[in-house]
């Protein structure tokens, strides 16, 4: 089984990687997370690497549409993420995953 990609938007701006990580089911285990470049104060968008794929909808399901500090969170599958040499890299952005 690979791994997957999910993108959360409309974050609080203060919000940390060990915050995004405990809105997470706890069975749900992350292999990696980045912030995405915050452009214009308009959003806030992190991209979580969830090991086992087969818990990937589960985790969207639980933070889709949730409320967080006033904001409601928008969650999909990253399709812009590629694995080039072993290392993921947005298309979005060409910037190194890790």
């Amino acid at each position: 089984m690979g791994s997957v990609v999910i993108r959360v938007e409309n974050l609080p701006f203060d919000m940390t990687e060990s915050d995004l990580e405990e809105l997470l089911p706890s069975f749900v285990e992350v292999n990696r997370m980045r912030f995405g470049e915050v452009k214009d104060n308009l959003l806030k968008k992190g991209y979580v690497e969830i090991t086992n794929e087969t818990l990937v909808q589960y985790a969207i399901d639980e933070l889709d549409g949730k409320e967080v500090n006033g904001r409601v969170l928008r969650v999909s599958i990253e399709r812009n993420e590629e694995v080039t040499n072993n290392r993921r890299v947005s298309r979005e952005d060409n910037r190194d995953f890790s």
